[in-house]
């Protein structure tokens, strides 16, 4: 424990895990904070879940150090949570609270089930649940005795498009008072629920901080779709010498250029809103495709002279 963690809840300082055969954490450096919530990914075999399980103290590091504050309480949710079909809701979150012998400061059961969207299946069998209400009465279990983090490993998976989007709201909502330390695959999702995302490849943290501060720290193109009023494609052709290209699909013009951490060349939608007034283009609309977790999580990840 130290005293001297008041910002944060759990500090990993070059940690090593080192298995017969193979070092699969190299020296990670790693910092969860008291607030928000921080999405780890990174390709399979990185070594996520050897360093999930480091930080849950259920598998022991080679070298490093792993400090947590002296007030530090954890919530997990395992990729497939363990739940007592049998029971119903309500019953099964009092059972899981007692197991903890919770403070005094820990939610009601009632708090629990309005927090995780289940007051519609307090009273409804677990077993004959959706795949999405159980996974939101497997989090409801995760917050029982109110930790300070709750861990949550793939919590989006294998869930339909509406138990996604209900599920991310229940995780927005519990980073209210909660730190959130998340795991998943499907960036996308991951992209719109998370504060700050940390990157682990073949051992080592390899970006850690807000989305769009890492964008900004890589060479990624800038792409800007265009529809006009009206067009003449020859009329394009001077946008070559600005270094700036296109594809059309439909009706809509997709222009890229090549940004540079090295230097600014300014936005592409500065440099063709000028060029399409000095060339008397007519627009209907245009506006920046953003780039995308994916786009940054491949560019990170990529291997050299292959692909990702």
């Amino acid at each position: 424990m130290d005293q001297g963690m008041d910002n944060s809840l759990v500090k990993l300082s070059a940690i090593r895990k080192t298995f017969p055969g193979k070092e699969v954490l190299k020296g990670v450096d790693l910092t969860i904070g008291r607030q928000g919530v921080l999405g780890f990914l990174g390709p399979n075999g990185a070594g996520k879940s050897t360093l999930m399980k480091i930080i849950l103290e259920e598998q022991e590091y080679t070298a490093g150090e792993l400090i947590k504050s002296e007030d530090l309480t954890i919530g997990y949710l395992p990729e497939e949570p363990s739940l007592y079909r049998h029971m119903t809701v309500a019953p099964f979150l009092k059972f899981v609270q007692e197991i903890y012998a919770t403070s005094q400061n820990a939610y009601s059961i009632q708090e629990i089930i309005e927090k995780c969207g289940l007051s519609d299946v307090s009273h409804q069998r677990i077993e004959n649940l959706s795949k999405g209400y159980k996974q939101k009465v497997g989090i409801a279990a995760a917050i029982c005795h109110n930790p300070k983090l709750l861990v949550l490993d793939e919590p989006l998976v294998g869930l339909d498009p509406n138990a996604i989007i209900q599920i991310k709201e229940v995780i927005k909502d519990l980073s209210k008072d909660h730190t959130i330390f998340i795991s998943s695959h499907q960036l996308s999702d991951l992209a719109s629920i998370c504060d700050d995302i940390a990157i682990l490849n073949e051992g080592h943290i390899i970006a850690h901080g807000p989305i769009d501060e890492i964008e900004k720290t890589l060479e990624i193109k800038q792409e800007v779709e265009v529809e006009f009023e009206n067009i003449d494609t020859s009329k394009l052709n001077g946008l070559k010498e600005l270094g700036v290209n296109f594809t059309v699909s439909g009706d809509i013009y997709t222009f890229s250029k090549e940004s540079s951490k090295e230097k600014s060349d300014g936005d592409l939608r500065v440099i063709l809103s000028k060029y399409f007034a000095q060339n008397d283009l007519s627009i209907l609309s245009q506006q920046n495709k953003k780039v995308g977790l994916e786009d940054i999580f491949k560019k990170l990840t990529a291997k050299p002279g292959g692909k990702a």
